[in-house]
């Protein structure tokens, strides 16, 4: 190759480098990979992303779950028993695992105790997330409570139909010492056994507060069968008892549950 013909391809060969840088500048300014943030509707998506490729619309748009009240009260000193009533909006949508705390506030602000648990929730479901035995270091003044992490899924399961009927309260007498009782009858009115469910009772009074709570397991009751439950403490309320709260519900989770 002479002199004149290795210039003529040294300069072709400049020219398609810069033809394609051009062509990738023009690509990354103009052409972009299809994902599910890039705020374009492709990939068979529903809408904008999601549905399709991304995560469900349903999941993508839900509401968060509301906190209706966080409270706790002790037996003793040190020990606390904390409750929070939250309710999913979301009617087609669970939280099939939910992450939370508990912190125990003092009365100069200070968080005397954390307690993390984990629990779930179902479509439009309103429920009571309960901790035991927390230890603080001080005396308890109020509760926040907060979400750290959830899982969310398309899902039109529903809570196990499963009520406490016959709810009464009443302080007895057991070898010379009164305790406060309460008494039910859980009846499962779904369609199939339920199996390893946990039980709590909270007593509130007539402004709200937390009197007490309790909890127990029970391992299987049949459709349409009923269970004698009792829950005491070894106390006699300072307060009257104006509402007895008794919630049956799975351990788990269940997608299948109709």
């Amino acid at each position: 190759m002479d002199f004149r013909a290795r210039r003529q391809f040294a300069a072709l060969l400049v020219f398609v480098m810069i033809l394609g840088l051009a062509g990738f500048i023009f690509w990354r300014s103009f052409v972009h990979e299809e994902t599910c943030s890039d705020g374009r509707l492709n990939q068979n998506e529903e809408a904008i992303d999601c549905g399709g490729a991304c995560v469900p619309c349903l999941v993508k748009n839900r509401k968060e779950p509301e906190v209706r009240w966080a409270r706790a009260t002790s037996m003793r000193a040190d020990m606390y028993d904390a409750v929070v009533e939250v309710r999913n909006p979301n009617d087609r949508v669970a939280a099939s695992r939910i992450d939370y705390e508990f912190r125990l506030i003092d009365g100069a602000g200070n968080i005397a105790a954390r307690q993390r648990g984990r629990s779930f929730l179902y479509a439009s479901e309103l429920a009571h997330f309960v901790e035991f035995g927390i230890r603080a270091t001080s005396t308890i003044a109020r509760v926040e409570f907060s979400v750290s992490d959830t899982d969310w899924v398309v899902s039109d399961a529903l809570r196990p139909d499963i009520i406490a009927a016959d709810r009464v309260y009443a302080v007895e007498e057991r070898d010379g010492v009164r305790v406060s009782v309460a008494r039910a009858l859980l009846q499962n009115r779904s369609l199939r056994d339920m199996a390893d469910l946990r039980v709590t009772a909270f007593l509130l009074d007539e402004s709200g507060n937390l009197l007490g709570a309790n909890g127990t397991e029970i391992s299987e009751v049949r459709p349409e069968d009923s269970v004698s439950l009792v829950f005491s403490w070894p106390v006699v309320f300072g307060a009257p008892v104006e509402a007895i709260i008794i919630e049956a519900r799975p351990k788990r989770f269940d997608l299948s549950n109709p």
